[in-house]
Order: C-alpha cells, then structure tokens, then sequence
C-alpha cells in the first residue's frame, strides 16, 4: 500500500565524479538499492540505477537503465496498483512509500519497501518530474508479522465474547462470525446461525436496502480501515417480531482482503420511550393547536419552543418553521405588515430590541395592541412561566374594533343627522315642561342660542301659554301629535304658525316628547298666493283667442273657456264638466259638426282617439260650416290633458294664395338659367336647389337624406368668411370661391346671396356664375404676362450680360494670352505644365461667359456646322455647378462617330439648356433613389440623324398631360416658378431644324426628352485660296497699331504680335488713334469695339471720313458681342473681329488675314493695271 511522507532524505541531484563513486560505496554498504527516472504519463521510465541492484531486484543497473517502466515490471501483479498509487502521491505531497513484491528470480518474489520523492530540482508543476528513490528488503519484517490463523482464532475469541451482538461478514456480505449474543437475539432455539448466510438477512425488506447502501459506501472508502456511520434499522428477532437496532458497521483488513464489522444494539426501550414523549408532545401540540387565539412559548433565551398556526399565520410561516426563532426576530419578520402598534403609527418610528422588549415586558401588565396593514387588529398578552420562559396569547380584535368604530360613527352619524336636520326638534320633560335639548334648527327657528346653555319652560315658544298645556293634554291622550297647528312666539316677540309633531318616550324614569315644528308661514302664504294665481289663470283662459279645455286623468272635463264653448256650437249644450270627451265628440259628429264623420261615426271617433294622444303635435280639421281649426293636445302631470283649439280659416286661405304664389316662382326659378339655391344659414341644409344649380355641381340633394352647402366649399374657412360679410351687409354679390361638385369636381364660382328670414329662421338665397372659363382666361393672361416679363428679364440680363462680358473677358483675354505665350516661351517643363493649367482655366472661364453669351443672345439664326459634343459641354459648363450642388449625378455617353449637325449653335445651346434644367427641377423633390441626369447622343444610320437624348430620375409626367408639354404656357408651376414657355420654344426651335423632339415618361421612375436632328457631312466653308494667300503672309512683317482702353489687354495683343517679328504700337483711346496715323502709317489696325469717348464703330467712321482705304486694314476685338448695337455695328461693316478672350491662334490669324486680302487686293489692282496698260 502506498504511504505518503512528509519527508524524504532522497531528495538529491544526480552527482558526477567523486561525489558518484561515494554514492556507490554507500549503495553498496547498506545493501539498497537507489534509483533517479523521470515520469512521464503515469510510468516511471529510470535513467540512474546503483551498482548491486540485481542482489535487490534482480535486474542490473544496465537492464533496467533505457526500458519503459522497467521497474513496474518486476512487481506482482497484485501490487502494481499500490505501486502507481504511490507514484501518484509523489506528485501531490512530494513524497511516499510502498511495499510490493519483486521478483528477484523467475517464478520467486521477494518483499521490498520504495522510499520515493520528488527530486530538489523538479517542481511539481513540471511535465515529466523526475523521482528520485531508494529500495530497500523487508523480509525479515514480513517473517516476523503474526500467524493468520492464530490471528484469526484470536478475533473470534474475542468477538464471541462481546456483550452487543457482532457479526463479521466478507466483502459479499457473507457472514463470517458471529458471536453468541447475535445468535441468541435473531436464532430461536434449534436454529442454526448457518439458516442466514447472509448480514442482510437479519433485517426487514425495508432495512435490507438501507443496510446494503451503507455497506457499499463503505467499501468504496480509501484507507486501510474505513468506520461507516451509524443506522436505525429494524431486525427480526428471534421469536419473529420487529427489533429496532442501532447498527454501527467497519471495515478491516484480513490478509490480503477486507472484511465487514457489524455490531448491533437493541434499542427497542430507547424507541418505546422516545415514542411516549413524542405521543406527549403530539398531545400538547394538538392541545395549542386547538387553542383559537394564536398561543406560542418560548424559553428562557427567548426562542420559540412551541406555537400553533394561530399566532404563525402573521409571519406566513408554519408551526415548525417558526421553532427556534425569538420575538425579535418575529416582529423584524411582521414589521413590514404593521400599521400601528398602542396607536403609534410604524412609518418613521424605529424600534430597537430593547425597545420591543420593554413592549413585551409591559404586555405581562396590559395587553398590547396592533394594526396590521390589512385592517386587522391583534391584541398579545405575555405571561412568565416556570422556568424563565414566557407564553404568549394573540387575540384577534378586528371585529371588536370595528364594532368600536361602528359605534363611534354611528353616534357621530346620529349626532351629524340631529345637529344637521333642517327639521326642528325638541327633547322636553312632558312633567316639568322643562326643553332638555333643542336642535340647531330649532334655535335657528326661534331664535335661540345653540348649543343649549341653560334649560328653559316650554311655555316661552307659545304665542299663547295655554296652547302648551292643550298639546301636552292631546299628546298624553293620543300618544302623539300629528300636525296640530298652532301660533308659536319666536325670541325677537314675532308670531307665527306651526305644525306640530310629537312622540312619547321613556328615558331614565322620565316621560319625554320627542317633537318638531314645521312653519307654516310660507305655506300659508303660498295658499293665498294660489287662491289668486287660480282666480288669475281662469281669467287668462277666457281671455285667450284660442279654445280651451281641461279633462282629468279619467278624460272628463275639468274647464273651458267661452271661446272653446263657440268652436262647438252643435254640441254645446253637452259641454258641462264631468262629461266625457269620447260622448262630447260623438254627440258632435252625431249633429254634423265635423266633415267625414258623417254615416261612419264609430270609424270616425276611433281615429280621432288616436290622434288625441299624439301629444304636442299640432292637428288641422274642418267643421261642416267650412271653417278650419288647429288643435294640439298637451299632457298633464296629473294625467289629464289640456286642448288648444284655433281658428285657421284666414291662414288656410293664405296658404292657398301662397302656394299658387309659390308655384308661379318656382316655374321661374325651374326655367331660370341662373344657379339659385336657398339654404339655411345656422347649418347650410339646404332647402331650395334649381335645376341650373344642379347642372352645374351635380344632384347634391338625395331623396331622405339632408344635404348641407358646407360640403360644396374646398376650404371650409371661405364659408365662414362668406357668412361673416354676409350677415354684416345683409346682401353679398361677387363672392368668388372654390365649390367642390357633387363628382369630386372643382369648380370657381362668383356667388350673389341675400339674407332672408323664412318661418322664424334666417335663410341664405344665393345665386352663382360659373367663372371657370374666365379664370382660365386669367390664368392664361397671367402666364402670357409672365411670359412677357420674362422676356425682358432676359432683355434685360442681355444688356447685364454685355456688360460682365466685357468687363470680364478683358483680364480673362489678358490671363489666356500671357498663358499661352508663357507656354511657347518657356524652356522649364514645371512651368510649361503650369502655363497650361491656368490657360485650361482661364479656357474654362472662357467657354462658361460665352455659353451665357450665346443663351442671351438675341439675333437672327446663323446655321453652320455644330457639333453636339460641344454643345452639351457648353451646357454642363453653366448648369454643372447648379447640378453637382442638387447631388445629381451627371452622366455623359456621346459616341465620338456621331456626325455634326446643320444648326444655329446658340439655338442649340438654348435647348439643350432648356432640358437640362427641367430635369434638374424634376428632381428637386426625389428624396427615396439616387437623382441622376443622363446625356447620350448616338446617329441613327437607318434615319440619317443625330438623336440626343436626356433623361433624368424625376417625379414624372403624368399620362394624361405628356401631349400638352409642349404647347406655349402650359406648365404645371406655380405663377412665377415656370411660364411654361422653355419646352415651347425648344419645339419650336427643334422643328424649325427639321427636327423632332418628344417626351416618354413614367410617374415615379422619370422622364427622357429625345431630339432627333438631321445629320450634315458639309465642311466647315474656308475657301482655298484665302489659305493660300494667308499662307503665303505668314512671313510677312508688318506695323500694327492696337487702340483698347485696357492697357493690359492692348499690351497682350502687342506681346503676342511681337513673337513673330511685327512691329506694334498701342493707343488707349480712340482719339490717340487718329493722332498716331496722322503721324504714321500702319498695315493693320486692331480696335476695341466699346471704349470711353471715341469707341470702335466712332473710329470707324471717322476713318471713313478721313481716309476710306483704311478701312480695309481694319479689324475688331471685342468683349460685348451681346450689346444689339455691337451687333448691328460688326454686321454692317463686314470686317473681321475675334471676340475677347482670344488666343494666340485667333489673334495671329485675325493679323494674317487682314495682310492676306490687303495683299490680293495690291495683286489684283497690280493686275488690272497691266491688263490696262497693254490694252
């Protein structure tokens, strides 16, 4: 078995040198074995063995030294596990023993003891460890261990001997011994002990299981002896009845085995006991239990010992869950439930143990009290017992309390309805005469002070003393009053009557009337004020000019008055009261009173009952003399039922008249063409629509439903507003408002309406006109004057622009030049490479003025061969800025094949220009998908044409209004966003070209505006010969004057002119100019066309004027090609000009050309001469 220990002296390196030849001579001296490997995995694989081993193991230092778990090897099998369980405890305490048997010959084993432990250099966290360890023999150790079987005869000695039954069993549970004890208590006589072979079987089936866990349990414990605990179990005794044992069992070691111990106590007198006292202190719990207030004891250290389910039902605990818990602790558990405790409300108030102690201690006096949240009240009383300990007794009090509140509020209630009660009341002595009590509303009648101060006589409320003793005498010999009226005095000496009531009562030996006072002035005074309110209302019924009659809940009549007496002539004589209304009426129908009653009286009179209880409806009849009547039958509070009858013979006649009135105008307002309705004016029913008015907003009236004019208005405010000036004026004409037709329709309408009142109620007679065509007519007015507006907007922003032109292309013809010739000049790359980005700037400023330019110009069209690239570079070189801005994305796909097209580039631009920007509003409103302008242009081969298309990502143009984009002021903006001439004049343009141009689109996903143009494979027109000519001037050096106000761009132009060898002069104004060529003579003149005083066209004409042929060396530069004067001026002189900003290229062919002609024109005049000459 392996053994760890604390300690080991292996615990060395493995030495070298002398120190190892030590190591072996002590090896060899005492007869051991030393040995040093490393584990690895669970097996020790050695690396160091000492001389000698083979006389110890019997395997050489050279044999064991290299091999995998050699060592283990050579044990016994029986062994092996002690011996791996040993090295598994070196590496948890660092070092053990064990003994094994080792073979030290074949088939002979031999004993050995293995001191192990861990080596100094090895941690026990290492990956393979190295042991150190040392073998030593133990034979003579084991030689001298005790005879088993002696051992074995001792122990069965020893056990037989025991007082306690022992039983010892193998591992199986097989019974090895048993002692004489055992034997007598589970064998009767005669019965051997071999009749069990088994431990198990000396207990019930119940017991059996628990044993053999227990036993199982204790075989799997580790070490050479293991105790198990201690089991109550039930045996069978000898004479067959259930035993109760204790049973304490144990394992040893017998050889190489292990056996079970198990010593067994009768405890049945234990049980019996232990049974009596538990039936005991059943008893007494059943007894607390059964006790219905709460009861629990606790001892002397306050713990509970005992209590029922009364006092734990507060805590929500049971009985025995509450055992061992102290008072404290309890009230800490209920605190959370508890209102108040003696009146003293919880929240707030800290309770300290000492505190609650003094409470518990005061509750052995006086019981204590306590609310719980719930509303129920519990009252604990505390009483010491011997011992120390205390009992406690919880009462429930809730319904006593609430019986106490009960009663407080009820003598509070009774109190408040005494003191409260407007009724007067008395409490006097009927003996004495003596008031005992009077009420609030007692002094309050008489004047009294309240509460009552001192007792005073009954006799002093009596306006007649003697009156006090007669109510007393009829109360004692009636038992009570009711109602007896009599003259009562009040404190200020005023009288007046009362009624009095009274009952008798005994209280404390005395006779008391219990009684009130009811006034009596106000009634009184309200008889006579009926007595006069009857003689009043009899007069008003006979002054009425209708009928009148009054019949009772039985239908009998009560009155009438004379007018109602005349109504009924025929039947007067039976018109008495108390005759009933059906004999009344039949007698009248019976003498030819009324018309349709006659021969069918019966019939007739049932028709009249059913009328008669149309209560408040007024009802027509004609009597037989032609007069007609109006009744109306009223109920009664009593049951009854007043009748008003009136004379309608004159309104009957009226009626006539009226609605032979009535039908005349309404065939006029039927044939009317005017719209005429009549509606009420606190709601708008409408009572009265025409048929024109139907006409024009549809049937708004429908059979049974009511129809209000409020509906017909778009906005409902313009009613109200209409209503407001309506009722200010009384008469409104030209209300122009928005109606809605009964279709969903709009329609403008100008309304004339009269205020009217009509049977009590104002009305509202209004007429309309229908303004939908003359606003129409407005709009599009307004549209032709936006139109208009527009154009001299842009009239206007042509001259603006001519102006920025001129003042922008100056420096910008100054920056172009200086870039150019920087460029041509320059031998630095870096600087070539930054000549060139400021002129491609300065390019782009260029193009961007003249694309503005080229918009607002306004000329006659001038067709040449355009290139549609160019066009929409143009275009996007305005608009780009304005479309990145919008986050649009601009999309460009022209096919570089595409051919040009024959066509005014302006007029292009402009269309081009005109859909761009539509696009871009079409996507001013996109928030959900990208906004993208898409610009393509291909050539159709099969049509000869250039089709441009633009497409955006728009909202769309709606199906029904794609035809109509195109005609003239059409749009669908507001006045002043759009004139809806832009697609207009693009049409035009577009067909002017021999063009086409249309629009597909799709509501939500865009639209695509597609221009188709004939295509033009003609030349740009530059004659031959001019080239030529030109050509042939190139070298030619000539004296050039250059008049521009600008000293910066006249000294470009001179620079520029310089690199090629001319020779220049400048002049900054016009009449410099004329100074110099008196002076001098030069071969081109290069003018600026707007100057200060003397400008281009003044110049020009003064050299007319002066000297003609100077005309023709004459060119212009000019910045305001715009200006319609600049135009006019160039068109009609016919010379040539290059516009600001130029480039070194325009400005040396404008030169070239100028020499050119002036030198054919010197040829041809050369020419002619000669021809001359030789004629």
């Amino acid at each position: 078995m392996a053994r760890a220990t604390p300690e080991s002296p292996l615990a060395f390196d493995l030495p070298g040198g002398a120190e190892r030849q030590l190591l072996d001579l002590v090896a060899a001296r005492l007869s051991v074995v030393l040995y040093r490997g490393q584990l690895a995995k669970g097996k020790l694989n050695l690396d160091f063995v000492s001389p000698g081993a083979e006389q110890q193991i019997g395997k050489s230092a050279e044999q064991l030294c290299g091999r995998e778990n050699a060592l283990a090897e050579l044990i016994h099998p029986d062994d092996r596990v002690a011996y791996e369980e040993a090295l598994a405890a070196v590496l948890e305490s660092g070092a053990a023993s064990v003994d094994y048997r080792v073979a030290v010959e074949t088939g002979v084993y031999a004993w050995r003891r293995d001191e192990m432990s861990l080596a100094a250099s090895s941690g026990k966290a290492a990956s393979d460890p190295a042991i150190n360890g040392c073998i030593v023999s133990i034979e003579q150790e084991k030689d001298t261990e005790p005879d088993p079987d002696a051992l074995a005869a001792q122990r069965a000695a020893i056990i037989d001997q025991a007082a306690h039954p022992i039983v010892l069993s193998d591992r199986e549970g097989r019974i090895a011994e048993i002692n004489r004890a055992a034997v007598a208590l589970f064998f009767a006589d005669g019965q051997s002990s071999r009749d069990a072979s088994r431990v198990s079987d000396l207990f019930d089936p119940d017991s059996r299981s628990s044993f053999l866990e227990a036993v199982d349990l204790l075989l799997q414990t580790a070490g050479e002896q293991a105790a198990g605990k201690t089991l109550t179990l039930i045996a069978r005794h000898s004479d067959g009845r259930d035993l109760p044992v204790e049973v304490m069992l144990s394992v040893i070691d017998l050889g190489e085995d292990r056996a079970i111990v198990t010593e067994l106590r009768d405890i049945s007198e234990r049980v019996t006991a232990e049974a009596a006292i538990s039936h005991l202190w059943q008893l007494l719990q059943d007894a607390v239990e059964s006790i219905p207030n709460g009861f629990a004891i606790y001892d002397v250290d306050d713990k509970l010992v005992l209590c029922n389910a009364a006092f734990s039902e507060i805590y929500d605990l049971t009985p025995q869950a509450m055992v061992g818990s102290s008072t404290y602790d309890n009230y800490c558990d209920v605190l959370p439930q508890l209102q108040s405790i003696d009146g003293e409300i919880i929240e707030g108030l800290s309770i300290t143990p000492e505190l609650w102690l003094s409470h518990v201690r005061q509750s052995e006096s006086e019981p204590v009290e306590f609310q719980l949240k719930s509303g129920a009240w519990k009252q604990t009383t505390t009483h010491p017992i011997h011992g120390g300990g205390r009992v406690y007794v919880r009462t429930d009090i809730t319904k006593l309390k609430e019986a106490e509140i009960s009663l407080r509020k009820s003598e509070q209630q009774f109190r408040s309805l005494v003191e409260n009660n407007p009724f007067p009341l008395w409490l006097t002595d009927v003996d004495t005469g003596i008031v005992l009590y009077h009420s609030p509303a007692a002094a309050a009648l008489l004047g009294y002070d309240w509460p009552v101060t001192q007792h005073y006589k009954s006799e002093r409320a009596y306006a007649d003393p003697a009156d006090r003793r007669h109510c007393t005498d009829e109360l004692l010999a009636a038992g009570r009053l009711d109602g007896r009226e009599t003259l009562f005095r009040k404190a200020d000496g005023t009288v007046f009557w009362g009624a009095v009531f009274s009952r008798l009562c005994e209280h404390d030996g005395k006779t008391i009337a219990i009684g009130g006072v009811v006034d009596l002035t106000e009634q009184r005074d309200k008889e006579t004020q009926l007595r006069q309110a009857q003689e009043t209302l009899q007069d008003a019924v006979e002054s009425l000019s209708e009928g009148f009659a009054l019949y009772d809940a039985e239908d009998r009549l009560v009155t009438c008055n004379q007018r109602y007496r005349e109504f009924n002539k025929l039947s007067n004589d039976v018109l008495e009261p108390g005759v009933r209304w059906a004999d009344f009426i039949r007698t009248g129908a019976e003498r030819g009173q009324y018309v349709g009653a006659e021969g069918r009286v019966e019939e007739w009179l049932e028709e009249r009952r059913n009328l008669r209880l149309q209560f408040g409806t007024d009802l027509e009849f004609q009597q037989a003399d032609g007069r007609w009547f109006q009744f109306t039958n009223q109920p009664t509070r009593q049951g009854g039922i007043v009748v008003t009858r009136t004379d309608i013979t004159n309104r009957k006649e009226m009626e006539r008249a009226l609605r032979e009135s009535e039908n005349l105008v309404r065939s006029i307002l039927e044939a009317s063409p005017v719209p005429v309705a009549m509606t009420r004016a606190s709601d708008g029913l409408i009572i009265y629509e025409s048929p024109a008015s139907r006409a024009l907003f549809g049937q708004m009236q429908r059979s049974g439903e009511a129809t209000y004019i409020a509906d017909l208005y778009v906005d409902p405010r313009d009613r109200q507003r209409y209503l407001t000036l309506l009722r200010e004026r009384r008469m409104l004409q030209g209300f122009e408002v928005e109606l809605r037709k009964a279709d969903g329709g709009h329609v403008w309408a100008s309304l004339t309406a009269s205020l009217i009142e009509y049977q009590g109620e104002e009305m509202i007679v209004a007429s309309a006109y229908d303004q939908t065509e003359r606003r129409a007519a407005e709009t599009e007015m307004a549209r032709h004057r936006e139109a208009l507006y527009q154009s001299e907007k842009l009239s206007a922003l042509g001259s603006l622009l001519a102006g920025v032109a001129h003042e922008l292309n100056n420096p910008l013809s100054v920056v172009v030049g200086h870039a150019q010739l920087l460029k041509e000049t320059a031998s630095d790359a870096r600087i070539i490479e930054r000549a060139t980005k400021i002129g491609n700037a300065a390019d782009r400023c260029s193009r961007i003025v003249k694309s503005f330019l080229a918009m607002a110009r306004q000329r006659p069209p001038e067709r040449r061969v355009v290139d549609l690239c160019d066009i929409v570079q143009a275009t996007l070189d305005v608009t780009g800025y304005s479309l990145r801005t919008a986050n649009i994305d601009i999309i460009v796909d022209i096919d570089p094949k595409v051919p040009p097209v024959w066509a005014d580039p302006d007029q292009m631009n402009q269309v081009v220009t005109n859909l761009t920007v539509n696009a871009q509003q079409a996507m001013m409103e996109v928030r959900e998908r990208p906004r993208e302008l898409k610009i393509t242009a291909r050539y159709d081969n099969h049509r000869q044409e250039v089709v441009l298309e633009v497409a955006d990502t728009g909202t769309g143009i709606p199906e029904e209004i794609c035809s109509r984009v195109f005609e003239p002021f059409f749009t669908t903006k507001e006045i002043g966003e759009g004139t809806g001439i832009g697609l207009a004049v693009s049409h035009r343009i577009v067909e002017a070209h021999d063009g086409r141009i249309r629009v597909d689109s799709e509501v939500g996903r865009g639209s695509t505006f597609t221009v188709s143009l004939p295509a033009s494979w003609e030349k740009t027109r530059e004659p031959s010969s001019n080239k030529k000519t030109v050509a042939g001037c190139l070298g030619a050096k000539a004296s050039i004057l250059i008049i521009d106000d600008e000293p910066d761009v006249a000294q470009m132009l001179c620079d520029i002119l310089a690199t090629q060898g001319h020779r220049v002069e400048t002049a900054e104004s016009g009449e410099k100019a004329l100074t110099m060529l008196d002076a001098s003579s030069f071969d081109v003149i290069l003018s600026d066309v707007r100057m200060p005083h003397l400008d281009g066209p003044s110049l020009y004409a003064a050299l007319e004027r002066r000297d003609p042929d100077l005309l023709k060396r004459t060119a212009f530069v000019s910045g305001d090609t715009l200006s319609p004067s600049a135009r006019a001026f160039l068109k009609r002189v016919h010379r040539p000009f290059i516009e600001k900003p130029f480039t070194l290229e325009e400005v040396r062919d404008l030169v070239d050309r100028i020499l050119g002609r002036e030198q054919e024109q010197r040829s041809k005049a050369a020419t002619a001469a000669v021809e001359s000459d030789e004629t």
